[in-house]
This record gives C-alpha cells, structure tokens and sequence, in this order.
C-alpha cells in the first residue's frame, strides 16, 4: 500500500451472499478478509452503508455478480488507505468519503477512487452523505 492507517486488522465482519436466494442465503461472517487497495482504489472504513432494494437483485440474480458477494452499494467513511499509482484526486487517509461500488455491507471496502468516491464536506452527516 501507498500510504495506510496504522491500525488495519486482517480480517473483518460482512454479510458475504455466495449463492442465488432469498433472505436465507445472506450469511453474516466475522473472518473475511480485508482488502489491500490495487492501483488507483482507496480503501475505506466504513462508518454507515445504504441500505437499497437493489442489493435484492444481485442476491435473487435478477442482476448478475460474480459470488460471492459482499452486498452494500454505497456507503459513508473514513479512508484508512491509499493503493499505489495514479491518485488523481489527491485523496489522504483520514478523509471521510462517501462511495458507490459493492461491498458496503463490510467494515472495509476497497473501491476505485477516481470515478466512485467523493469527499463528503464538513457539517454534513453520515446520514445525509449517504441519503
């Protein structure tokens, strides 16, 4: 990595889908791994994620995704670190951010930081971020 927080443990919890269903298939998981940044991603701590009905089209496969799956379309938190490369938007570690990609529904998220993340700017929540 770039350029990282110091304190980014190896695993994480997330809701993982790994096959094509209704509710029952959504298995909360407290081993998966944390993901390292590639070239040009940014890898988030995830404060708050929005819930949206399309995840249900991913985990039913009226949309398709390769499984498994970490479901969580967009969400809101603090970048804890930086991939190597190209960093077009000069986004720094502790920057809070608000994302769209997959994986929200984790506590770490990497995601390509050009086209999917903005800044979120000071006195606006969370919540507001992510609405």
């Amino acid at each position: 990595m770039a350029t990282a927080a110091p304190s980014i443990p190896p695993t994480q919890k997330g809701v993982l889908v790994s096959k094509l269903g209704g509710p029952e298939v959504l298995e909360y998981r407290t081993d998966l791994p944390v993901p390292t940044p590639k070239e040009g991603e940014v890898l988030i701590k995830n404060n708050l994620s929005g819930v949206n009905y399309i995840d249900t089209y991913f985990r039913t496969g009226l949309y398709t995704a390769p499984k498994p799956e970490i479901l969580g379309r967009e969400a809101v938190g603090t970048i804890v670190a930086v991939g190597p490369g190209a960093n077009p938007k000069n986004f720094t570690v502790g920057e809070r951010v608000a994302w769209m990609n997959t994986g929200g529904y984790a506590e770490y998220t990497a995601v390509p930081a050009e086209a999917n993340v903005a800044r979120v700017p000071a006195g606006v929540s969370d919540e507001d971020a992510i609405a």
